[in-house]
């Protein structure tokens, strides 16, 4: 089955070093990377099956909890629309596991930095009064640990800048 490509690809798939693979070639669409592609490419009212024969091969080519980072990334960008716990149930995971993915850890670990800095933030026009931009800046660039270290310093400092002075 030989598709026409879009005119802007045309000119890359006469190159030697172009050939064109089809999905269908293939007896085992479920297993390793092979997988992974075809959850991509597959029609949405397919995805829960494909998922299920994915999630059911026996040895992923890499660890299992990357492998359900690369499966829940592509599910938040191929449906959207679904909800966290959707997802977990389609995927078929426990909540323990799901904790313990990389996706599930980034966005956890963003709300623990979002709320720390506003955190501070509160605590210094609290303490000190409004805050210059220089200052937000300085805060939304900062890391957890120094967020952290300038929340504790709020209790002693004298001065805004005696804050942010002290590591």
């Amino acid at each position: 089955m030989k598709t026409d490509a879009p005119p802007a690809f045309c000119s890359l798939l006469t190159l030697p070093e172009v050939r064109r693979v089809y999905l269908e070639d293939f007896p085992d669409q479920s297993s390793g990377a092979l997988g992974l592609i075809t959850l991509i490419v597959c029609p949405p009212e397919q995805t829960s099956a494909q998922i299920k024969r994915v999630t059911s091969h026996a040895s992923p080519p890499v660890p299992f909890t990357e492998w359900l980072d690369f499966i829940e990334t592509i599910l938040v960008y191929k449906l959207p629309q679904l909800t966290r716990e959707e997802i977990k149930q389609m995927i078929g995971i426990q909540d323990v596991e799901l904790k313990q993915t990389r996706f599930y850890q980034d966005v956890f670990s963003e709300g623990r930095m979002e709320e720390a800095q506003t955190l501070l933030l509160r605590l210094l026009t609290k303490r000190f009064g409004a805050v210059n931009d220089e200052v937000r800046q300085r805060i939304g660039q900062a890391t957890t640990e120094q967020l952290e270290i300038w929340t504790d310093n709020i209790l002693d400092a004298k001065t805004l800048a005696a804050i942010f002075d002290r590591h």
